[in-house]
């Protein structure tokens, strides 16, 4: 469940010192506290959260998928895609000695997450 663990997604988005816009930090801020109280995200909300996250990111309104090298493009150690459209969430991960982040591994990550998740990605 994507949502349950949304607290701390939340937590390494703002170490970063990125800026959220008062709208978007007031429906997260939401998000977080129904969960930290218990709660769950149902799926419709899961994914808005989600689309959010990513515009947050730098990435246009309305795409539904992201694609990141972790923890940084200075030091790859994985490339993570993860999207979330129609109530599904799907994830996949490249984990190899050597990356680099080029833009052939990101795709071969987008691919890859293009095959897992049962929705065309959109944007």
């Amino acid at each position: 469940d994507w949502g349950a663990g949304f607290p701390q997604v939340l937590d390494q988005l703002e170490s970063t010192g990125v800026s959220i816009a008062a709208p978007s930090r007031r429906r997260l801020e939401a998000a977080r506290r129904l969960v930290e109280s218990g709660g769950r995200l149902d799926a419709d909300r899961a994914c808005a959260i989600f689309s959010i996250l990513v515009e947050v990111q730098g990435q246009p309104a309305g795409k539904d998928h992201l694609v990141s090298v972790l923890p940084t493009g200075q030091e790859p150690q994985a490339i993570s895609g993860q999207a979330c459209s129609e109530d599904q969430f799907s994830a996949v991960a490249l984990v190899a000695p050597g990356l680099s982040g080029s833009a052939s591994e990101m795709a071969r990550v987008t691919r890859a997450l293009g095959l897992v998740h049962p929705v065309p990605l959109a944007g």
